[in-house]
């Protein structure tokens, strides 16, 4: 190979480390049964192929942080703009969780979204904070640039401690996915979703689970800029138009639904839906 060859490739290697900590782009989100979702599948099978990934840890897990007024459910509802959300994700095979996990920001703005992410252990949340960058998170992430893992963890960390986020809820489903090899056009498909409360007082309950019917599915399209004429097509063809979701809500919804149920009360004086 010659040398701009092994420039070529190391810019590409490059590339694909980074890509796994950070994600810049535009989404659009489809809730379908299970029937639309296997014609879907099939149709975008023939353009793009299965992520190798996903398919290994076809199951994820996402603890979702907030403080005790709600704040990042209460600005997606309010649709604020810009906004963001921290969670903490793992990816399973079958139901063991597989190695450390993510600990992530997502930023709205507009109709893009940014997601910055750093590896982490969630046994080791509590040892994250805004003050200096764990050795162990060093180690952790060499796939990512010093510089560039600073500024994540520092931007995470310090809303965490501004806003007093914790763990809130977790969400639990099964993900099939489609991806170029660019990394420019994703498609995924997530299903068996299952909710919980985390032991903590902001919700005012905890040990409460809740879970979508089985026949729920969210078929999700992430794209860099534009979406494929091929794609418009399918959804076209198949009578598809995207709507708004968003699992951390709903697994606020159906939690409180299932407190309710359960003749379980909040915090006295706490309003859970309260809009600020």
């Amino acid at each position: 190979m010659t040398d701009n060859g092994n420039v070529i490739e190391i810019e590409r290697y490059a590339k694909k480390e980074t890509a796994e900590f950070q994600f810049r782009r535009l989404e659009k989100k489809f809730l379908i049964n299970t029937a639309a979702a296997e014609i879907m599948k099939g149709q975008v099978g023939f353009y793009l192929p299965n992520d190798e990934k996903a398919y290994k840890y076809p199951g994820i897990r996402s603890v979702y942080f907030d403080n005790r007024e709600l704040k990042c459910f209460n600005e997606h509802m309010n649709k604020v703009n810009p906004r963001f959300k921290v969670r903490f994700r793992q990816y399973k095979k079958d139901e063991n969780i597989q190695g450390a996990g993510f600990l992530e920001i997502k930023k709205k703005n507009n109709e893009v979204t940014v997601k910055d992410r750093f590896k982490a252990d969630f046994c080791l949340i509590d040892k994250i904070t805004d003050e200096t960058l764990p050795d162990f998170i060093v180690s952790e992430n060499k796939g990512l640039n010093i510089d560039k893992l600073s500024c994540i963890y520092y931007e995470i960390t310090g809303k965490m401690g501004l806003y007093k986020l914790e763990p809130v809820t977790a969400v639990n489903y099964r993900r099939e996915a489609f991806e170029n090899s660019e990394r420019t056009l994703r498609i995924t498909f997530d299903s068996d979703l299952e909710f919980e409360a985390m032991p903590n007082k902001i919700l005012g309950f905890s040990a409460l689970k809740s879970s979508m019917p089985q026949d729920f599915i969210i078929m999700e399209i992430k794209y860099a800029d534009s979406m494929p004429e091929w794609l418009k097509s399918l959804l076209k063809f198949n009578g598809l138009r995207s709507e708004h979701f968003s699992k951390y809500c709903e697994s606020i919804r159906k939690l409180k639904l299932s407190a309710e149920s359960s003749q379980m009360n909040a915090v006295p004086g706490f309003n859970l839906f309260k809009i600020n």
